[in-house]
């Protein structure tokens, strides 16, 4: 029987270098006009996740951070899984931190247009669609949104997807095994890249293979074995290539991990976490209407986002009210308000036209598209509603019915499944450009000029064609009577905003009128996109052999709408300026082993302000109180994030944990946030040394009130925020209420202890480290093989001093007088090797969290390293190296195929 692919609709379509080579300096041309600035020196771009500074530091070094990352620069350590050998990583150990933040997110958007290019010629569509396509997925609002804010793990992770499409390609005659493993490849290196969205995908992929198997050989149920057979083989060869990033995702975002449970208490109680990620209907209108809620936080000019994404549910609850109360408005906590920074814009052309391959599929047998065409054309379309509504998360009863799903819900972000919805419309959009390419050169209508062959046409038109222009007409009407009502109610837009944190009403006002112009950027571009595809379907620009016209349009109206509307997302920055060194990261990186800093704990700073608050007026006082919400605001979004990465400086601050483990959670829940005593407690215990805060003598003293008998608190320097070249940066300003603050309680790094208590119930520790009689200088609590203390009361156990400290390894040398416990207060992990004189030692958990080891009396040499297992990267690395060996089989095989004939 003969397949449907054999149709002669459309001629088979070689993959050649020229081809490739066209569609690669299309691109490079476009990504390097839009990101020509990371040229310059000095200058490099803005990424919110894994920012220049983060990447500097040592703990992410390559090619170190293959074989395991512990973080050391935030909490009190940590595994964070091992860096898989990807593109992203390969990028930053070739480059560096500075090339990588330079030239990271243009390359990722590269490479995603060019797996798109191929997938697409894999289909056998034209030269037309196939760039046209391309352009398409690289200007994306999603993909490209998430690779400036740092994460091209997503971009590349959807140029993996393609890859697999192309992988699979079209014929089934020429799907060799070989192509089956390769597509396998192509789904793991998503994996390795994505993680979860890489996993997320990979079930997209699995439900096309059968699609297609399907579709290939329909009235054949038995051919579908074949099909799952191939898909087991996919599957495995995508398990064995992510093989380490596999291993990570589940011993660092699954076990032990908060929420990851899967019984019904669990999964209840994760729920509203778990789904404050969720896409609004409403705001489903910005995948075709750029910027209608703002791009992100910082966009200048009334662009910042007002949407609901990612919102609090203190905040849901406040709005769903019908009286909405300022007053009460003003007692939520803003943080919570909103968080989205990334876009879903797909583009106006790209939704009308892949809308019209949708209805152009419908009718017309045999007319456009073939028939496994207009079933592929089904199934994305199915997929693009599918996860469209899966997207909504909360805001509707559909995730609600797959969250009943074993184990999803560890997944964190419904708006995750707005990337097979981008993916969806890009590949229809495709479609449409191919349907609309052969409408085109199939027509022959005369005429002397564009107006003349047009009513020619029209007057032939009929049934889709007339009932689509109809249909595109009343969109552009009903989208302007839209539009003249949205820009009528400014006065409750304006309401609306300032009740949502843009209190003065200028800043209100650009909000509204920024949504309003991006609305009038939406009407100009569904005005051309209509005209085109009409234009093209009629063939009134058409004169006899002439094609350049029509691709050239296609390119342009497609280019220009994404690309303006990706500009706000590139941020460049002089990282010289924004990183240069200051006193306050000259102190804290001097030895930053030897004290971890912080800001000042919410209860002592209220301990600080109550002691003052009758004795300055209430407008001093709401000034005082303003000023350190300044400084604050600039040490969270700035230094902690940024520089003190970049400079190495340890603080227990946490700047980014989507998924804490359950005994990092239970120990701070052990230290409550409102109990002063806690608090100072947890400071002691965790080598928290330096806090920023009030300075001067006075409120100084409340705080060594609090702390009699434990240690003093006391001022290093003045401490202000001050804008210096664009950048906020702390400056010693003696005017300033606030400084840098040690505690002098606070436990050494390393200390030994001549009395120690083997207590292997974690909770009895928990209980003992809180009590107020337990005394952390004079008593350590360890769980595992340790003997009993032989001199309990001996006054001095001896000193250890930390020789040299690295996140994988640290080495101390030490002199103990009594048979010792070394307290290492670095978190404990089993991975953790320690040796003693270069002879293995039993590894301790001390003070529930920390690390230990006992000592024998005199002088010893201890090293702590980190060695996680690393059979995964080994057997990730053999699957790359037979990747590259399949590729290049199959690109021998192809191009002996395309040899002429002797």
């Amino acid at each position: 029987m003969k397949s449907p692919l054999a149709s002669p609709v459309v001629a088979k379509i070689s993959i050649t270098p020229r081809g490739f080579s066209a569609c690669a300096g299309l691109l490079l041309m476009v990504v390097g006009l839009l990101f020509f600035e990371s040229c310059k020196p000095g200058i490099v771009l803005f990424a919110n996740d894994g920012p220049l500074g983060a990447n500097v530091a040592e703990q992410f070094h390559m090619p170190g951070a293959f074989t395991g990352v512990w973080q050391t620069l935030n909490w009190v350590g940590g595994f964070s899984g091992s860096s898989a050998p990807n593109l992203t990583n390969a990028l930053l150990w070739t480059l560096g931190p500075v090339g990588f933040a330079k030239f990271y997110a243009p390359f990722s958007i590269l490479v995603l247009g060019l797996c798109a290019w191929l997938a697409f010629r894999q289909q056998r569509f034209s030269p037309a669609a196939s760039v046209t396509g391309a352009l398409a997925a690289a200007l994306n609002g999603g993909f490209f949104s998430y690779a400036c804010w740092g994460l091209g793990t997503l971009t590349l992770t959807i140029a993996s997807f393609f890859l697999a499409l192309a992988a699979w390609g079209v014929e089934p005659e020429k799907r060799s095994w070989s192509r089956v493993v390769l597509a396998g490849f192509a789904i793991g290196l998503g994996i390795m890249e994505g993680f979860d969205n890489g996993a997320i995908l990979s079930v997209f992929f699995a439900a096309y293979v059968i699609v297609r198997t399907w579709v290939e050989n329909p009235g054949h149920p038995a051919k579908l074995v074949g099909g799952v057979t191939r898909l087991a083989v996919i599957a495995i060869m995508a398990a064995v290539f992510a093989w380490q990033a596999l291993f990570s995702l589940i011993t660092t975002q699954v076990q032990g991990v908060v929420g990851m449970a899967q019984d019904e208490a669990t999964k209840k109680q994760r729920w509203a976490e778990a789904t404050m990620w969720s896409l609004p209907k409403s705001e489903t209108l910005r995948l075709f209407v750029a910027g209608l809620y703002g791009y992100r936080l910082d966009t200048p000019n009334g662009g910042a986002y007002w949407g609901a994404v990612g919102r609090h549910p203190a905040w849901e609850q406040f709005l769903a009210q019908e009286n909405l109360d300022p007053n009460q408005a003003r007692e939520l906590n803003p943080a919570g308000l909103r968080h989205s920074g990334s876009g879903f814009y797909c583009g106006v052309f790209v939704c009308l036209l892949a809308l019209w391959a949708i209805f152009r599929s419908l009718g017309n047998r045999g007319d456009l598209y073939r028939p496994d065409e207009r079933r592929l054309i089904w199934f994305w379309a199915a997929v693009a509603f599918g996860s469209l509504l899966l997207s909504w998360g909360k805001h509707a009863p559909f995730y609600a019915i797959a969250y009943e799903l074993p184990y999803f819900s560890t997944i964190r972000n419904p708006i995750k499944f707005l990337h097979p919805l981008n993916i969806a419309l890009v590949i229809l959009f495709a479609y449409g450009v191919e349907g609309l390419w052969r409408a085109w050169e199939r027509q022959t209508t005369a005429g002397d000029g564009v107006k003349r062959r047009f009513a020619n046409w029209w007057g032939r038109a009929a049934g889709f064609d007339r009932h689509w222009i109809v249909g595109s007409l009343v969109i552009v009407g009903f989208s302007l009577m839209l539009a003249l009502l949205y820009s009528s109610a400014k006065g409750e837009m304006l309401k609306f905003l300032m009740l949502v944190g843009y209190g003065d009403t200028a800043t209100a006002t650009a909000v509204f009128w920024h949504s309003v112009f991006e609305i009038g950027w939406y009407l100009l571009f569904l005005v051309a996109s209509v005209g085109l595809i009409v234009l093209m379907m009629s063939g009134a620009l058409r004169r006899t052999g002439a094609g350049t016209i029509g691709f050239v349009l296609l390119l342009a109206v497609t280019g220009l709408d994404l690309a303006r509307s990706n500009l706000p997302w590139i941020n460049h920055f002089n990282y010289e300026t924004r990183y240069a060194r200051t006193p306050l990261y000259d102190t804290l990186a001097s030895k930053p082993w030897e004290g971890r800093a912080q800001m000042l704990p919410g209860i002592l700073l209220q301990q600080q302000f109550a002691s003052v608050q009758e004795k300055i007026r209430p407008e001093e006082l709401q000034q005082l109180s303003q000023m350190f919400g300044s400084l604050a605001g600039a040490y969270g979004a700035e230094w902690v994030q940024h520089q003190f990465q970049y400079y190495g400086i340890q603080s227990l601050d946490i700047v980014q944990e989507p998924r804490p483990t359950v005994e990092n959670s239970l120990y701070r829940a052990n230290f409550p946030q409102h109990d002063p005593a806690a608090q100072l407690r947890l400071a002691r215990l965790t080598n928290s040394r330096y806090f920023i805060g009030f300075g001067s003598a006075p409120l100084l003293a409340v705080l060594n009130q609090l702390a009699a008998g434990t240690g003093e608190f006391r001022d290093v320097m003045p401490l202000w925020a001050a804008m210096v070249e664009g950048f906020v940066r702390p400056t010693q300003d003696g005017k300033s209420p606030f400084s840098l603050i040690e505690y002098t309680g606070a436990l050494p790094r390393a200390h030994l202890y001549a009395n120690w208590q083997v207590e292997p119930n974690p909770t009895n520790t928990l209980q003992r480290l809180a009590a107020p009689e337990f005394d952390p200088a004079k008593l350590v609590l360890v769980a595992g093989d340790c003997p009993a203390p032989a001199n309990p009361d001996a006054t001095d156990a001896g000193t250890v001093e930390i020789t040299d400290y690295h996140p994988k390894l640290v080495r101390m040398k030490a002199g103990a007088k009594v048979p010792s416990v070394l307290l290492f207060n670095d978190k404990h992990d089993p991975n953790w090797k320690v040796s003693v004189d270069g002879q293995p030692a039993v590894l301790l958990k001390a003070n529930y969290l920390m690390r230990g080891v006992h000592l024998a009396p005199g002088g010893h040499e201890i090293v702590w390293r980190f060695q996680p297992p690393t059979e995964g990267l080994y057997v990730s690395l053999g699957a790359i190296v037979a990747g590259f060996i399949l590729v290049g089989l199959n690109f021998r095989s192809s191009r002996k195929e395309l040899a002429p004939a002797k």
